[in-house]
C-alpha cells in the first residue's frame, strides 16, 4: 500500500520492497563453492607460487585462478624439486600436497603408496609430465659391478673414476621411465622428464632420511640403487 504524499495531488510513492538475494555472489570469497588453496606444511617443502600468491590470485580472479597455474612447482631445500609442464589445475588435488608429493634424497614421489587411492587419471592433477630435478646426486667413490664389458677395464670392477662416472651417467641416461635431461656430475645434479607419476630415482638403501615416510614399506618398484655392494639398478613404478 502506498503512502499520501502531501501537497493536494493526491498521488502516492510506492513503499519500499525488500530486495531479492542475487543468483550471483558478489565476490568470489563469499562463493560456497569456492576450492581451498593447496598448501606444503612438511619443513624444507616449498611451492612456486606460493600458497600466499594462489590465495591472492583466487581472492581476485575467483576459482580461475586455480584452474590455470602455469608451471606449477613443489621442491624441497637441499633435495630437488618438481616443475609440471604448461598449466596445472590445482582445483582437485587437495590442500594438503604432503600427503602426495614426497621428495627424499636421490627420489620423488607423487600419488604413491596410501596416496595411490586417490591419484587422478594420466593428464589431470599432477599426475602428468614434469621435470623433476634432484640434488646430491653423485657417483659412488666405491667400485662398480660392471654390467657391460666395454665398460669392463678391470675384471669386472670399475675402479678408474673416469669408468665410473661413465657407468654411472649411463644408467641415469637409461633408467626406466625417465627422459634424460641433463646430469652435472661436480654439483650433483641431475635432471630428467616424467610423462606420468608414482616412484622415480634413487633407492640409497644405506642412506637414511629424515622424513619417515608413512609409504617407505611400499614396494613402488625397484628404483636406482647404489648400494654398498656396488651394485646399481635403474627402474620406476607406472
Amino acid at each position: 500500500v502506498g503512502s499520501p504524499v502531501g501537497g493536494g495531488g493526491g498521488g502516492y510513492s510506492p513503499s519500499p520492497q525488500p530486495s531479492s538475494p542475487s543468483p550471483f555472489p558478489t565476490s568470489p570469497s563469499i562463493s560456497p563453492s569456492r576450492p581451498k588453496v593447496p598448501k606444503m606444511s612438511r619443513a624444507g617443502y616449498y611451492m612456486v607460487p606460493t600458497t600466499k600468491e594462489l590465495q591472492q590470485a583466487l581472492e581476485r580472479r575467483g576459482t580461475e585462478a586455480l584452474r590455470a597455474v602455469e608451471f606449477f612447482t613443489i621442491g624441497r631445500h637441499g633435495v630437488g624439486a618438481i616443475t609440471w609442464d604448461g598449466f596445472t589445475d590445482l582445483t582437485a588435488v587437495g590442500t594438503e600436497l604432503d600427503k602426495a608429493v614426497q621428495l627424499t634424497r636421490g627420489e620423488v614421489a607423487v600419488y604413491s603408496g596410501a596416496a595411490a587411492a586417490y591419484k587422478p587419471p594420466r593428464g589431470r592433477g599432477l599426475n602428468k609430465p614434469a621435470e623433476v630435478t634432484l640434488h646430491n646426486i653423485f657417483c659412488p667413490r666405491e667400485p662398480l659391478a660392471a654390467e657391460d664389458d666395454s665398460f669392463d677395464a678391470d675384471g669386472g670392477v670399475l675402479i678408474d673414476a673416469s669408468e665410473r662416472m661413465a657407468v654411472f651417467r649411463r644408467r641415469l641416461q637409461t633408467a626406466p621411465g625417465t627422459e634424460f635431461v641433463d646430469y652435472d656430475p661436480v654439483h650433483g645434479v641431475w635432471k630428467f622428464r616424467v610423462r606420468h607419476f608414482s616412484r622415480y630415482g634413487l633407492d640409497l638403501s644405506d642412506d637414511s632420511d629424515d622424513e619417515g615416510d608413512e609409504d617407505d614399506d611400499e614396494d613402488d618398484g625397484p628404483g636406482l640403487g647404489v648400494g654398498g655392494g656396488g651394485s646399481m639398478g635403474a627402474g620406476a613404478a607406472a
